[in-house]
């Protein structure tokens, strides 16, 4: 498979337009704009605050949030606001996390609230998050059992959505969109 979770590299170095167009995709997330730094750091990543600092973290942004062309890994072929969702709904929201960066359980939980929380994102982008939430577990070798949320999205809206559920701001079903 290619792209097995890879993005474009790290080391690509964002452009204005680039980097003009990521700022409003974080603006369509609803998300905070003073926590993304943009060519930053030396991956797209989620940094939890320091022990004694306030405020929710910071969101590093490198050339790595853009997707790997041609590559069917969730992961790797997601797009860039998928990728933000994903930092923002995902990690940003849960600062001094118990659970240890970068651990599957961790990631699993950002793409799986990215999917069920984040406003105005897509159909297919919630499900390229929730393919990468499960796809997440499975590289751990941890077995994990679905819920109606998740089969709602693999079944590419043919479901019900489950009743506990609320979609989030610009939610549209498929063929809606």
């Amino acid at each position: 498979m290619r792209g097995i979770g890879e993005r474009t590299s790290a080391g690509v170095v964002l452009d204005d337009a680039e980097i003009g167009r990521l700022k409003q995709e974080v603006l369509e997330l609803d998300a905070d704009p003073s926590i993304f730094h943009f060519n930053v750091g030396r991956a797209t990543g989620y940094v939890q605050p320091k022990e004694r600092e306030a405020g929710p973290g910071r969101i590093h942004v490198r050339g790595d949030v853009l997707p790997l062309e041609g590559a069917e890994h969730p992961r790797s072929s997601m797009s860039t606001r998928a990728v933000l969702a994903h930092e923002y709904w995902g990690h940003a929201q849960y600062p001094r996390t118990r659970l240890e960066p970068g651990a599957w359980n961790d990631e699993f939980r950002a793409s799986y609230t990215a999917a069920a929380k984040a406003p105005n994102l897509t159909f297919r982008e919630r499900q390229d998050l929730m393919r990468d939430a499960v796809k997440r577990a499975e590289e751990a070798n941890r077995s994990i059992k679905s819920n109606a949320l998740m089969r709602y999205f693999f079944s590419n809206g043919y479901a019900d959505p489950p009743a506990w559920w609320t979609p989030p701001k610009g939610f549209k079903q498929p063929g809606e969109e």
